[in-house]
């Protein structure tokens, strides 16, 4: 009996011995995988648009003054201006240098000056490094002189048109802020006045609809 289990025993260790390791030995000599190197994206840098503006005003000699008073406004300055004469009329061209963080306001109050001929807007990609440096943007107008219906009327040393309308944007200039109070007012007590209205409306027929006529 005692043979036959060591017989047993003996045949039970002959095969632990011949079972093939080759499964165990190749997964234990997977090389480690490398990780992705990622690369954030560099937090200074910044998108600042150009833009050209082509503009027909009725005063060149004023838009263009206004121009350099909006560009100061917005913490911008005058890079150059330049000016020249077509057929009695004068014509300037603006180059103005804003914070890129200004330019739709400045874009938008330019805009204001006269009708878009034509505009043209560019964008690149800004990195201003660890200097903390000012991103500027550049502006640049071309004005020129519209053209009136009436412009017939006017002799070559006379121009009654132009001189009603340099008129006109002096006087919008002066008094175009009560216009927008007006419009401020209306907008944000407007609602409160007709509730008051209707308020007062309800009182007085109060009388009338609790005590009889």
């Amino acid at each position: 009996m005692k043979k036959f289990i060591f017989l047993i025993l003996l045949i039970i260790g002959f095969f632990v011995a011949c079972s093939p390791t080759d499964g165990l030995e190749q997964i234990a000599t997977y090389p480690k995988e490398e990780p992705i190197a990622i690369y954030p994206r560099n937090p200074e840098t910044m998108v600042v648009y150009n833009a050209t503006l082509d503009l027909e005003v009725a005063n060149v000699e004023y838009a263009s003054k206004k121009a350099k008073e909006i560009a100061f406004e917005q913490h911008g300055y005058l890079v150059s201006s330049q000016s020249w004469y077509q057929d009695g009329d004068k014509h300037t061209t603006i180059v103005l240098s804003v914070p890129a963080m200004q330019f739709e306001a400045t874009r938008d109050r330019l805009l204001r000056l006269g009708p878009l001929v034509g505009e043209w807007i560019s964008s690149e990609l800004v990195s201003n490094g660890f200097d903390n440096k000012e991103i500027y943007s550049q502006i640049t107008v071309y004005l020129h002189p519209s053209d009136s219906i009436l412009a017939d009327l006017s002799l070559p040393q006379w121009r009654p048109v132009r001189t009603f309308e340099k008129a006109w944007d002096v006087f919008v200039s002066i008094f175009g802020f009560l216009l927008d109070v007006v419009i401020w007012v209306a907008v944000v007590a407007g609602p409160f006045v007709l509730v008051g209205w209707g308020i007062k409306k309800l009182i007085d027929r109060r009388p009338k609809i609790f005590f009889g006529p």
